[in-house]
Formats: C-alpha cells, structure tokens, sequence
C-alpha cells in the first residue's frame, strides 16, 4: 500500500492552478454552448420570471411539518445506520429539503436547522449529559462545553436498540441446524471447480459457524481477507 501510494505521488502530474474568474469564465463559456443562448441573460431571466410565489420562507413553514419531517429524517438514516450524530441528520435534512424552493440561503439554513433540531429531538440520545457545568472561559458561543467535540453526541433509536437485543438474544440461541465435523472438514480440504483451496483460518472460520449451532452468527474480517471465497 504505501509503495503504491508512492508511485501514485511520484507519477501525477502537475496541477494546474486557476483563478476563481477564469473557472468561472469557462463554465459560463460550457454552459453558453449547452444552452445555445447567452447563460448569464439565461440565469437572468428564468430567475426574473419564475414563480416567486412558490417562494418559501422559514417561518412559513409550519411547526407540526417541520416535526413531521424531522421524524422522517430519523427514519431514513436509521435505514443506513446504527447510531447517528447531529452531522448525519443534517445531511439528510438538506436531501429532504432539496426540492422544496426557498427565499434566500439564510432561510434554507434555518429550516434546515430547524428540521436537524426536531431529528435530534425525535431520536433517542445515547451519550450521557455533561456531569459538572464548565466554566463561561470554556464555554463556545452557543453555550456547549469546549471539552466535548461539536456535533460528538451520539444517538439512536429505541426501536434500533430493542432490534439490536433481539439479535443478541438470538446469537445466545443454540438450536440451529448444524453439520457434523467430518463433513465440515471433508467440505473444506477439497478444491472448488476452479481449483482454488481454503486457508487454514478460512476453514477454520467455516467450521466454527457451521458446527457452532447458534441461531445467529456472524463472520467478520478484513476486506480481501477471504470473506465472500469462505461463504460460498
């Protein structure tokens, strides 16, 4: 890895360096020749002549909506993980709120704000409060601890954790079907089609879940470890 890492260093090229008006100049040049039309006289007029009235502002937007969606936050990063910090949600409330038009840019971080809130509130925290009040010297402007990273409180779900001890439950179950050693060991000393054989660790790993009895269990490595070649 490192010596690949040194190749790719010592064999990129040069970088180019632009200034922020000649990028500009040269999306606005690609965009003309897309558009067939001037693109800045094209920005220009489909923003004069919009629907302004489909313009939303952050106080338009109802409280009970904004909770809806804050629950609806949840539910989408609960699909994808675990655990989730405030980082997560509101990534997905800026997703969520792609579609919907807003005034101004301050307003857009206002309801995106507001819905990352009802997310925090709707989810179930799991890192413990401060247990003494630090000092005002510190202390950030919006009044949390210097002593704790932002954003570093963790949550999640009381539904994810009650599904997470239904699977410990079941990984103390041992009423799974199992195989008899000599053909677990019969199995894996032979060579697939392809004449590929298992590891010493592979067959080992093999021979544990499939004798272990347990209802759920797991195998866990590295990537390119074996993994997918030992399952199948």
């Amino acid at each position: 890895m490192k010596l690949r890492a040194q190749a790719t260093l010592a064999t990129r090229p040069a970088k180019q360096v632009h200034s922020l008006a000649d990028l500009t100049a040269d999306w606005r040049a690609r965009a003309t020749g897309l558009l067939g039309e001037d693109a800045t006289g094209w920005a220009r007029t489909l923003t004069t002549n919009g629907d302004q009235s489909a313009l939303l502002r952050a106080d338009d937007v109802p409280l009970d909506t904004i909770a809806d969606l804050g629950r609806a936050v949840v539910a989408v990063v609960g699909e994808k993980r675990s655990t989730w910090r405030r980082w997560n949600l509101h990534a997905e409330a800026s997703r969520q709120l792609m579609g919907i038009r807003l005034a101004t840019a301050e307003d857009r971080e206002a309801i995106t704000g507001m819905v990352t809130d009802a997310a925090e509130q709707a989810s179930l925290r799991l890192t413990p409060p401060e247990l003494a009040s630090s000092p005002l010297l510190f202390r950030r402007p919006d009044g949390s601890s210097r002593f704790r990273h932002t954003g570093a409180i963790l949550y999640s779900t009381e539904e994810l954790l009650a599904a997470e001890d239904r699977l410990l439950d079941r990984s103390h179950a041992m009423t799974g079907p199992t195989i008899e050693l000599a053909t677990v060991e019969k199995i894996t000393g032979k060579p697939d089609a392809e004449g590929r054989r298992l590891g010493p660790d592979q067959a080992e790993a093999l021979t544990r879940i499939a004798v272990s009895g347990r209802v759920v269990d797991v195998l866990v490595g590295p990537a390119g470890a074996g993994n997918t070649t030992c399952r199948v």
